[in-house]
């Protein structure tokens, strides 16, 4: 039996915003990883409040677990994996970096960021359906001309 995984990667900016003196070094891992915790946490409840989510929608949204979304609420300085940080932020339509800096994004961004949620194979099904869009959408506007110039 095999099983198909693939890795998430964390966008190249999601950690640069850390304040100088607290990157990692000699006693700085926990500093800075207590830091990212605490920001990660604050920004999820802002997201929450200020959306209305409830809890379910980010559980089927996410696919992070009850158990883990509700430890979020509850538990200070909770350990957050990058991977759930990525599907919660994809959630709310933002990247990670975008999700604790309290950026706005548009709609590119979004679908951007909900994309960090697909399977390879998954992807590829979006991606097919994206260019019969556009395909139809050309020759559409190909038609239209073709019509109006006769």
């Amino acid at each position: 039996m095999h099983s198909t995984s693939y890795q998430r990667n964390v966008p190249i900016g999601t950690f640069l915003q850390v304040p100088i003196g607290t990157s990692p070094g000699k006693g700085g891992c926990a500093t800075w990883h207590n830091m990212m915790q605490t920001a990660f946490q604050a920004a999820f409840t802002e997201a929450f409040e200020r959306e209305g989510t409830r809890i379910v929608e980010i559980v089927k949204g996410s696919g992070v677990s009850r158990s883990k979304i509700n430890k979020l609420f509850t538990e200070e300085n909770r350990n957050v994996a990058v991977e759930d940080a990525i599907a919660i932020a994809s959630f709310y339509g933002k990247s990670v970096e975008q999700f604790l800096s309290g950026q706005a994004s548009d709609r590119r961004d979004q679908l951007a960021a909900l994309s960090e949620l697909l399977t390879d194979e998954e992807a590829d099904l979006l991606a097919a359906q994206i260019k019969g869009v556009v395909a139809h959408r050309m020759n559409e506007s190909k038609q239209q001309s073709s019509s109006a110039s006769e």
